[in-house]
């Protein structure tokens, strides 16, 4: 079994450097939205399997009270819109530059939702262990 935060170390690894492949590139963001995606409905505890699991999260988020939450949501969407440019619209270019701003939404959900652990790991092994001690990580002792 593989945990988001596993999902996380091993999309931040496909991101450094940038890919100088189209195929690295869509690869990187399609796996930065799948663990955000999966950390977000673990740490609220939220169902999101089908019918319609992703689009439920994102609008939970962007429909909640607290403007950090909002955030997350918009965010979200944006890395979401990404990977289905990235699996789905292969007729389309994908630039170097769009998997830099996946990786910035990916950090702004996790900084907007208080997932530290996610934003050590992207830093290294070291802070993620860190960060995991203060026991921020959905999935996780």
């Amino acid at each position: 079994m593989i945990t988001p935060l596993e999902l996380w170390q091993h999309a931040v690894v496909l991101t450094v450097p940038t890919p100088a492949s189209e195929a690295g590139r869509r690869l990187a963001v399609a796996r930065l939205y799948y663990a955000a995606f999966h950390a977000v409905g673990q740490q609220l505890s939220f169902d999101t399997g089908p019918p319609h699991g992703h689009q439920r999260l994102i609008e939970h988020l962007k429909h909640s009270r607290g403007k950090p939450q909002a955030i997350a949501g918009g965010r979200l969407e944006s890395l979401r819109d990404a990977r289905v440019k990235a699996d789905y619209k292969i007729g389309l270019a994908f630039a170097s530059h769009e998997v830099g701003t996946a990786l910035n939404h990916a950090t702004t959900v996790y900084r907007e939702l208080g997932l530290t652990t996610f934003l050590a790991a992207a830093n290294g092994p070291a802070e993620a262990n860190e960060a995991r001690s203060e026991g921020d990580v959905p999935g996780e002792p």
